[in-house]
């Protein structure tokens, strides 16, 4: 029943990004939203990675996400399995101040300030614009987005468990915190 309802849920999330046309940019707040444009674009190389989100924010300015250039393979979620709280689905720098013990917490904040691992929604948005990430990752010589790849992210399912975005199936899957999957790190804007 839980996974009826994570699937229907990821079927209600609606698509708002922004990507810039010939005709100048359009989105929430381009051509077909408020009138005013976006500075930045789904694709862009900005802030030490790729642009895979931009909307208007509620304070009526712009905010995005980034994804990282680079990307860890075979990292634990948590070495010793507790329940830590990170629950938020839609902001993964929350959930990650609060991970311990976690190997995909040290590989993001590696990286340098703002990084964090991304909360199971900025995934499902980061699969939705991997077309356009990929194509300028490709063209600066960077890691790929594999369809093949399951990524951690940081909302918990519960004390043992935490979802795992799956590319290939386009699935949502809990999954034990010593399972050794991959992290791509975003950072906001």
């Amino acid at each position: 029943m839980k996974h009826i309802l994570i699937l229907l849920s990821i079927l209600a999330i609606t698509i708002t990004s922004c990507k810039k046309g010939d005709k100048g940019d359009i989105g929430p707040a381009g051509a077909n939203g408020s009138g005013a444009s976006f500075t930045h674009y789904v694709g862009e190389n900005y802030g030490g990675g790729v642009v895979f989100h931009v909307y208007k924010g509620s304070d009526g300015l712009e905010h995005g996400l980034i994804a990282s250039y680079t990307q860890t393979t075979n990292v634990k979620w948590q070495t010793i399995e507790t329940f830590v709280s990170a629950t938020r689905t839609w902001d993964g720098a929350y959930n990650t101040n609060l991970m311990i013990n976690s190997p995909a917490a040290d590989y993001v904040h590696s990286l340098g300030s703002g990084w964090y691992v991304p909360a199971i929604d900025e995934l499902i948005k980061l699969y939705q614009n991997r077309f356009e990430v990929n194509k300028t990752l490709s063209d600066g010589g960077h890691s790929l987005i594999l369809i093949t790849d399951i990524y951690w992210s940081s909302t918990e399912y519960g004390p043992g468990n935490s979802f795992q975005f799956d590319f290939k199936d386009s699935k949502v899957f809990g999954n034990f915190k010593s399972a050794l999957l991959i992290v791509r790190a975003v950072k906001s804007f």
